[in-house]
């Protein structure tokens, strides 16, 4: 035993795992969505290849996510859009607005408390460990259906894909 004696002015600080579990859920959130952004462009190229637009194909790569978005919804319409029908531009949409708020605030934790917000342009935002991880759930709901759109345009053309079986 010490013969220093303890200070009790000094208050309790907020665990630190508060925000180390806040970061591993926003990482998660975050790999979730990066998924969708890459498998929505592939799903894009695709389609613009089936319709013969091979230049378009190339750029698809450089398009930020709402171009992506768009000319989805757009591919849907056209001859070659069946295996697009199921996806959702608007919910796609929204996980990016969320996805850029998240990017783009900053973590503001209260020390002594451990309460936090997300600071957005300024405006303080509740995204709790359970808000992400529904957010998670969410962007690979929407990996599926891509995934699901992938299959699709893989089995109906399988035909025109030479296979060779290795022995």
């Amino acid at each position: 035993m010490s013969d220093i004696p303890e200070d009790d002015d000094d208050p309790p600080f907020a665990s630190p795992d508060i925000r180390l579990n806040y970061e591993a859920a926003l990482g998660r959130f975050v790999l979730e969505f990066n998924q969708v952004d890459n498998l929505l462009g592939t799903l894009i190229n695709t389609v613009l290849r089936r319709l013969g637009r091979s230049d378009l194909a190339e750029k698809s790569a450089r398009w930020d996510f709402w171009l992506k978005v768009l000319v989805l919804d757009l591919l849907k319409s056209s001859t070659e859009g069946g295996g697009l029908q199921d996806i959702s531009a608007s919910a796609l949409t929204n996980i990016a607005k969320e996805r850029n708020k998240l990017a783009h605030g900053y973590f503001d934790q209260n020390p002594f408390s451990g309460d936090y917000d997300i600071v957005v342009r300024n405006v303080p935002q509740q995204y709790s460990v359970e808000k992400l991880n529904a957010l998670t759930k969410e962007a690979n709901e929407l990996w599926t259906a891509l995934r699901c759109a992938e299959g699709y345009y893989a089995f109906k053309y399988a035909s025109d894909t030479e296979l060779t079986i290795s022995n």
